[in-house]
Order: structure tokens, then sequence, then C-alpha cells
């Protein structure tokens, strides 16, 4: 089934429209009737109700379906955020007696900013090995900050978007000297949550995902990195909505 939403389409697959008879026809003229028919194999009765046709073209339907949602989808599960709140520490808990107690990184602020960045879209040990090939040939951030960009991209060539990563990196480590006069992130572990986030989601190519990892990782405060996993699962307990 093929839901027209409005506008006018070149169906690439078998389709069936279903709209009612008070369906509002959208005036744009779109491609000959022997074209969309021969590549939706519509049969007469079927292209009747969803599209006109005139003087060789053909005149898709505009749908006026709203799509109603689901309040219960959206949010919490529940407006007892207290309990949702312990039944998150309970298995937090369970966890931590199963696989013990998880370790905090090592890594200073300005450290996981750019293991981040690496990892973007890439494999753990992927990025683990472009972070370690930085610092054996450049020794530091500044270095890296000051070397070519194409060495830089030649060095994190394994990860995925070198191309996209190196200038990128670049760019963050040039910006943060400039304002802070140093290459360091450190004064982020003084900060309130709140201004921490507010500052790092200034820069380019910084995400709220990004953001949260940083200061979670690093700085130790009470952000959580929401990735497609953590979402399902989450979703999964019961902790928030489908949505």
């Amino acid at each position: 089934m093929y839901s027209v939403t409005g506008g006018l389409r070149q169906l690439s697959e078998p389709t069936l429209c279903s709209l009612s008879a008070s369906t509002l026809w959208n005036d744009s003229p779109t491609y000959p009737v022997s074209t969309l028919v021969g590549r939706t194999k519509v049969a007469g009765s079927a292209l009747s109700q969803c599209a006109r046709v005139e003087e060789g073209y053909i005149y898709m339907a505009k749908s006026t379906r709203r799509i109603e949602r689901n309040g219960a989808d959206y949010g919490y599960p529940s407006p007892d955020t207290v309990a949702l709140s312990a039944k998150a520490l309970m298995v937090t808990q369970r966890l931590t007696e199963h696989y013990g107690v998880a370790q905090w990184s090592k890594k200073d602020p300005m450290s996981m900013l750019v293991d981040i960045i690496l990892s973007h879209r890439t494999r753990d040990e992927q990025t683990a090995e472009a972070y370690a090939n930085l610092l054996r040939r450049f020794g530091s951030w500044e270095a890296v900050r000051d070397a070519p960009t194409s060495e830089v991209q030649d060095t994190i060539a394994n990860v995925n978007w070198p191309e996209v990563k190196a200038p990128r990196l670049q760019a963050l480590m040039r910006r943060i000297t400039e304002e802070r006069g140093e290459l360091n992130l450190d004064f982020l572990r003084d900060l309130p949550p709140e201004e921490g986030a507010a500052w790092l989601n200034r820069l380019d190519g910084v995400g709220p995902k990004t953001t949260a990892c940083v200061l979670l990782f690093s700085a130790r405060k009470p952000l959580l990195p929401v990735d497609t996993h953590v979402h399902r699962v989450s979703i999964r307990l019961g902790l928030i909505g489908q949505k």
C-alpha cells in the first residue's frame, strides 16, 4: 500500500491507492499516463481511485487524512517518575552485580572529545586504533592541531569519513585554543552540567550525544548519552515511551 501524502509522485513499485471521493486533487501535472501506469502497474479501476487523467497526464491525489498521535507513546510511560527512577536504579544494580562496577574513563575532557569525534559511525576497535595513532605520530593534541590536515587524515584513515573528521577535529582544537588560551577542557569539570553542555553545544560538529559523553565519562556529570541501543533498551524496560 502506498499512501499518497500530497504532491506528485513517480512511483517505482506496484501500487494500490485507497482514497475517498472527497479527496482533494493536486493541480500540478506530473508524468504521462503511459509512463506512470507502466511503472506502477496500476489497474484502471484502482487508478481512478487515486488519480484523475487529463489529456494524457495523471494528477495524483492529495490525501486529507490526519494521523492521530497517541500521547501514551511519548514521554514517560507513567507520571510516577520516582517509581521510574527506582526501577532504573534497580536495573543498574542488577547489571553491576552481573558485570561488576563500571570503571570511569581516565581520559581528560579534551581527549574524550577527540575520542568521541573519531567514534562517530565507527567501531570501537577502529576508534581506539585511530586515537592511538594520533598520539603515536604527533605526540600531543597541540601537534595534531597544528599539523597539515592531510597528515591528520592519513593517520585516522581507518575510521569512517576521515576526510570529514580530520578538518573538524582541527577546527575544534583551534577554536578551543582561541577561546580558552590553551587546548584544555578541564574547566568543564568545575561547571554545572547545564553550563558545560551549553558551552560544548556551541561548537561546530558537537551535538547532544557527544556533549553528554564528554561530560559523563570525563567530567563525571549526571548526563546520559542516548544512542539507538540505549533508546531501544529503555523502551523495552518501560522507562520511556515508544516514541
